[in-house]
């Protein structure tokens, strides 16, 4: 059975083995071939429960093959469970790992993006994602906030938890597709997570953590410039429309974090 969605140019495949046992596989050529080879390294790498387990990986020429535990019948938010203790359980885990070697590090972005765009709206009023009262009365206090937050640091770093790569198996929840890891603030993670139950779940069971509005900033800064500068042409369409909801979702949460208007048009 072939599964589509993901961020990586990948064929991915459930597949029956002997006495009906499936696996999960993925494959790519090309540049998606490191994207797998990426994720293969780290899971290999990695121990405890919050991860799938990697059964086998192979790399040939330009085609790079990995075999995942396979998740079909594990609960896919959205919507999240009413309890989701798991997912914090996951996150203390995670930040508790050692970083694999030669990871990639995060940096911080070497140019902040809310200046730019308080000098230059057309953007955002193109994509009526605020309005201008709430520039006028936020931009000094968001581009601030951006500025504080800073994603490099030592831990191990998923830097891609949404809902597609969040998995519940019973009282566990697994963290799937780590093709993008790096090192880094265990922050980045934990505001992604965060974000996530905002966006698709429910904003009651989000936990504060420090720099949540600074994260919030920067994060919203993020997504700005990468659907401006453009988003790769294989992604699904619906992974294109959840990163503008994502970002509708991120700065209303910089808004209350931040105690400012909501930025949304009416």
């Amino acid at each position: 059975m072939r599964r589509g969605g993901g961020y990586t140019d990948a064929g991915r495949w459930v597949v029956e083995l002997a006495q009906n046992r499936l696996v999960f596989v993925k494959a790519a050529s090309g540049p998606g071939a490191e994207a797998v080879r990426r994720e293969a390294s780290v899971l290999g790498s990695l121990s405890g429960f919050f991860h799938p387990r990697l059964l086998a990986f192979g790399d040939e020429a330009d085609l790079a093959i990995e075999v995942i535990e396979d998740l079909s019948s594990a609960l896919w938010p959205p919507p999240y469970p009413e309890e989701v203790n798991a997912l914090f359980d996951a996150l203390d885990e995670l930040e508790d790992h050692d970083p694999p070697l030669g990871l990639r590090e995060l940096q911080r972005p070497s140019e902040p993006v809310w200046p730019l765009l308080g000098a230059d709206r057309g953007w955002l009023q193109n994509q009526a994602v605020c309005t201008d009262a709430w520039l006028d009365a936020s931009i000094d206090a968001v581009a601030s906030a951006e500025e504080e937050f800073d994603p490099s640091g030592n831990r191990l770093v998923h830097n891609d938890l949404w809902s597609g790569n969040i998995a519940f198996v019973g009282r566990r929840c697994l963290f799937i597709d780590w093709a993008e890891a790096h090192r880094g603030s265990h922050w980045v993670d934990m505001g992604f997570a965060m974000l996530s139950l905002r966006s698709e779940g429910d904003p009651a069971q989000i936990r504060a953590f420090p720099g949540d509005a600074a994260f919030a900033c920067w994060w919203s800064a993020q997504l700005i410039r990468r659907l401006t500068d453009g988003v790769e042409p294989w992604l699904d369409a619906t992974i294109v429309e959840g990163l503008r909801q994502d970002l509708a979702a991120v700065l209303a949460w910089a808004s209350e974090l931040l105690d400012l208007p909501t930025p949304g048009h009416e």
